[in-house]
């Protein structure tokens, strides 16, 4: 995700969880042995072609990210 958003997620501790999904948490909370709660917030889930990014994952990412983004302004948005 790193590479493929250009954007420093060195804070997060990433997690993959089931069905290619990455899951970001802080780093203390990513140590924790935890079993049957999912841990962190949803950002992305690895397609074959890069990633799809959440809702939840566009507030935390979408920020810093410099690659893969698209600006719109009003009108073509509209659209």
């Amino acid at each position: 995700m790193r590479e493929w958003f250009g954007v420093d997620l060195s804070d997060l501790y990433l997690i993959r969880s089931g069905k290619k999904r990455i899951r970001g948490t802080t780093m203390e909370a990513g140590g924790l042995e935890i079993r049957d709660v999912i841990r962190g917030i949803y950002l992305a889930k690895k397609a074959p072609y890069g990633y799809i990014i959440s809702i939840e994952g566009s507030f935390i990412v979408g920020k810093g990210a410099t690659k893969h983004v698209v600006e719109l302004d009003d009108e073509q948005f509209s659209r």
